[in-house]
């Protein structure tokens, strides 16, 4: 058994041998068994996430997917929503160590006529965030999936169309689920 004393120096329990190492504090993500097998855990937000990735990732076939992954499993995993600076840093963190320059979200977008766009989460929640490039090229489309670039965080447009039907399309996407810890 060790402790430390009140000196600050960690002991065996006789007290005769001092031992040097560093303790390591737990960080907000980490995997300790509150997620399922694979998954992230944020202790901030109480939500599990995952990146997931394939070649000919359309924005609704990585949706299906989120939802394959946990459907046995007695959780409903979505496209991940983001709320907060937080969230996207989280999200960033965890899609940035995959092989892809970007990754869906589940925010989608439709256009009207008269040139606006309304926002909306695929789990229904407000739109009371977002994190747009002011570089991100414009896409002419009606609809909108929305692509975080790995590069910094920022949220690009993508034509939802457009990916279905590239075969050279390799984009990463963004689970997540809550977690009931």
């Amino acid at each position: 058994m060790l402790f430390a004393r009140y000196d600050g120096k960690w002991y065996s329990t006789n007290y005769e041998t001092q031992l040097a190492f560093v303790c390591k504090l737990l960080e907000d993500l980490n995997d300790v068994g509150i997620c399922l097998d694979g998954w992230t855990w944020s202790a901030k937000n109480h939500r599990c996430y995952k990146a997931i990735g394939s070649r000919n990732l359309s924005v609704e076939y990585a949706s299906t997917q989120c939802y394959e992954l946990t459907k046995d499993k007695y959780q409903t995993a979505i496209l991940a929503t983001i709320h907060s600076e937080y969230e996207n840093r989280v999200i960033h963190t965890i899609a940035s160590d995959h092989d892809s320059d970007f990754a869906y979200i589940g925010l989608w977008g439709n256009k009207y006529p008269d040139g606006s766009i309304s926002w909306e989460w695929l789990d229904g929640s407000s739109v009371n965030y977002t994190n747009f490039s002011p570089n991100a090229p414009l896409v002419n489309s009606s609809a909108y999936a929305v692509l975080m670039n790995m590069n910094d965080g920022t949220w690009w447009l993508s034509d939802p169309s457009d990916n279905m039907s590239n075969n050279k399309t390799f984009h990463n996407a963004i689970c997540m689920y809550e977690s009931n810890e």
